[in-house]
């Protein structure tokens, strides 16, 4: 599960439907990364270089049933 506040979708001027539109996309790439890594590696490719707002990520992995 992927929780993150609109400072990592939004850019001034534009809108967050474009942005989220790829989340599960990079989601299936970059999910089976380390958990530590991954809030780091999302942020980096989804924020804008300077965002108007704070970008704030949790990442929760729940294991499989018998993992």
């Amino acid at each position: 599960m992927l929780i993150y506040t609109d400072g990592l979708v939004e850019q001034s001027g534009q809108g967050a439907d474009a942005r989220v539109v790829g989340r599960p996309r990079l989601l299936a790439v970059h999910g089976a990364r380390p958990l530590p890594e991954l809030p780091a590696e999302l942020a980096d490719r989804l924020a804008c270089p300077d965002p108007d707002e704070d970008v704030a990520l949790l990442a929760i992995r729940i294991p499989a049933e018998g993992a």
